[in-house]
């Protein structure tokens, strides 16, 4: 290739170092600059839906804090206690069978121990305790039961600020 290029006369060298040039400065524009800049594109619309997500979602929260002030607060659940609440509860959700044992873990948490409870009870019943009541899960340790579909679970359940 050499002596080929040798060979030619010096504008003609020219026009091919050219040419090679203008070629190899395409090529690494169609290979890198430009999939980085689509991406940095997509990425940048991607940034701006996520920002009106988030001002929906802060508004939304707004609102929501709003309402439960006006109604009281959505967690109010009378003269109850953290432990009976969730004794009462857990045992409504059809987990009665399952409770091992239940515990005051401090002031503002309660553990309990399931053996054998079917999860998605369990799970339904933890979103009812968060959604209904402002308790929140603080630790769950959940592993699996003897047969498919049962758990043994360790939960620290604890009252929501």
């Amino acid at each position: 290739m050499n002596a080929w290029f040798s060979d030619r006369n010096p504008r003609e060298q020219l026009l091919i170092a050219a040419g090679s040039g203008i070629l190899l400065l395409v090529i690494l524009w169609l290979l890198a600059w430009e999939p980085i800049s689509q991406e940095r594109d997509e990425y940048r619309a991607r940034v701006a839906r996520e920002q009106v997500i988030l001002l929906e979602l802060q508004q939304l929260a707004s609102e929501a804090r709003r309402l439960g002030t006006a109604s009281g607060g959505a967690t109010v659940r009378g003269d109850q206690s953290l432990l009976s609440l969730t004794d009462h509860t857990v045992r409504a959700a059809g987990l009665a069978g399952a409770l091992r044992r239940i515990e005051p873990d401090g002031q503002q948490r309660v553990r309990l121990w399931l053996q054998q409870a079917q999860f998605d009870p369990l799970v339904s019943w933890l979103q009812s305790l968060a959604r209904d009541h402002g308790i929140q899960v603080h630790t769950a340790n959940i592993d699996l039961g003897d047969s498919v579909g049962v758990v043994v679970a360790d939960i620290t359940l604890e009252d929501a600020p």
